[in-house]
């Protein structure tokens, strides 16, 4: 009976075979078995339309599940430790959720917390100060490393820099390199038993990996395929070895260190003074400061104020107070519809008024029309409210925080020079995304090969030093020569030969040097 070599049956054979029989030995036999398994499915009478053979194909897939799944929850450890095929998903799947998913998930778990957007504007910060221009918003906003820890010296942060280089871009590159070497050979055993596969690409990607000349034969290959699956396969992996390529200068680029900055005011008096931010303190401008004996306008700090602040507005919930026409509102209701106005003309101690508010920091209970007392310069003034707003304070001047803001220069500290270090946020999500997106499709191109590959499914994995054998019997086959003539041959006249337009490697060519469990090539598709 003649063999059909058109397809590859997708659900055929599915358990991999990890035994250590000879198959060189073998291989005569298995294909006599696979015959007389085809004559019994014709005899059978198995359905031969498309779709009553796609019913075939899953039901045979959902009976395989089933059939692997009891024993795993039976006994999981002695299940892995029986069965390869089962070892090597639960493996990938961890290294699918470990560097793809959970990174991906934990960063914008941590975004969501806090109600924050990684890609909005970014404000450079200047000890504390949102200083003037330190907004950086769209593609500035990559390079700007927002999200810093720590006081250190100069030589301590650049160690901290240089060993996230060495240790952090080097590893997860080299982690990468090797998991893409898996996927990539996988998928090339794949398309070999399709149709050969140029000897420039062959053996780039199976001694190399992802390396610039094995990207470079990819590119330079890529128009000899026929078929559309293996360009978008080949076309993918060049895409895969660029990201691999660039994965140390993006955790270098997404980190850094600043120096520490001081942000300076320049005052709106005629002195234009330049102080320190710092110097200025939280208090009120209170606009009838007479009545404390000071200047009207005058900025009090909170250390004096405080106190008065507090009781002054649990007495303003509490307790009514009394307009000119003699009607009584709350006091928390009447400064709130008159913000921003002067609002002594509603007081506390009209006649009569008896009410009392509770002070949870004394625990004490007060008068609603008691006066309060101020120490100022060693004297005590009483007054009943004051006219005050929040403001910044600087000799008693008092500042909008809004102007200090817009007037402040960011400046490095002299006086105390440190650094801290840190990340980008912007450009950390960019690396996440692009590392889940990466991790996926890696994902996905070795799940095709690990179920549609004949040699793959088999337990078959290529490693440089099968890739080496296989390399020289390609090149035996094509330029028909033995192994000591072709190591006697210019360099040049074998780059010309092997890397020809006709130079390929094919399922057959190693066939009879490589034959592992009977696989089947397909050279047709």
């Amino acid at each position: 009976m003649e063999r059909d070599y058109s397809r590859i049956d997708l659900f055929k054979d599915r358990t991999p075979s990890y035994s250590t029989t000879s198959y060189s030995t073998t291989w005569d036999e298995d294909q006599l078995k696979n015959e007389k398994l085809e004559d019994a499915d014709i005899q059978k009478g198995r359905p031969s339309g498309y779709w009553a053979q796609t019913y075939e194909k899953w039901r045979d897939c959902a009976a395989l599940i089933l059939k692997k799944a009891s024993p795993f929850w039976n006994d999981p450890i002695r299940f892995m430790k029986s069965d390869g095929f089962a070892k090597t998903q639960i493996c990938a799947f961890l290294i699918l959720s470990s560097f793809g998913v959970a990174p991906f998930a934990a960063l914008f778990g941590v975004f969501a917390q806090l109600h924050t957007d990684p890609f909005g504007s970014k404000t450079l910060g200047c000890g504390g100060w949102a200083t003037q221009n330190s907004t950086v918003s769209g593609f500035q906003g990559l390079f700007v490393v927002d999200s810093t820890f720590g006081s250190m010296s100069f030589s301590l942060a650049k160690f901290i820099d240089i060993v996230w280089d060495l240790c952090v871009g080097r590893g997860v590159q080299a982690i990468a390199w090797s998991l893409s070497y898996i996927v990539f050979t996988d998928a090339l055993l794949r398309s070999i038993e399709r149709h050969p596969v140029p000897y420039r690409t062959f053996t780039r990607l199976t001694l190399e990996g992802a390396s610039l000349s094995s990207m470079g034969a990819l590119m330079a290959d890529l128009l000899r395929y026929r078929s559309k699956r293996t360009v978008s396969i080949f076309s993918f992996m060049v895409i895969s070895i660029l990201y691999t390529l660039s994965i140390p200068t993006i955790l270098s680029a997404m980190t850094g260190y600043v120096s520490s900055s001081v942000a300076y005011v320049s005052l709106k008096d005629s002195s234009q003074q330049i102080v320190r931010a710092d110097d200025f303190i939280n208090g009120d401008i209170v606009w009838d400061a007479e009545k404390i004996g000071l200047k009207n306008g005058t900025c009090i700090g909170r250390d004096i104020l405080g106190d008065y602040l507090t009781m002054s507005s649990e007495r303003d919930y509490s307790c009514n107070c009394s307009l000119p026409d003699g009607s009584t509102v709350n006091g928390y209701s009447f400064q709130d519809l008159h913000r921003g106005t002067d609002q002594s003309e509603c007081t506390y101690d009209y006649p009569n008024n008896t009410e009392t508010y509770y002070y949870y920091t004394t625990g004490t209970y007060y008068n609603c029309n008691a006066e309060f007392n101020i120490t100022i310069d060693q004297k005590t003034y009483s007054f009943y409210t004051l006219n005050a707003s929040l403001a910044l304070c600087y000799n008693g001047t008092g500042y909008d925080y809004s102007w200090v803001d817009e007037n402040s220069r960011c400046m490095p500290n002299t006086d105390n020079p440190t650094y801290e270090w840190g990340f980008s946020t912007m450009l950390s999500t960019v690396f996440v995304i692009l590392q889940f997106s990466w991790t996926i499709s890696m994902y996905i191109v070795w799940q095709d090969a690990q179920w549609n590959s004949s040699l793959v499914k088999r337990g078959y994995s290529m490693t440089q030093l099968r890739a080496a054998f296989a390399i020289v019997t390609a090149a035996q086959d094509t330029l028909a020569m033995e192994t000591e003539e072709l190591m006697n041959m210019e360099s040049k006249k074998l780059e010309k030969g092997l890397y020809g337009q006709k130079a390929e490697v094919s399922y057959r060519m190693f066939q009879k040097e490589l034959p592992f469990g009977g696989a089947t090539p397909h050279e047709d598709t």
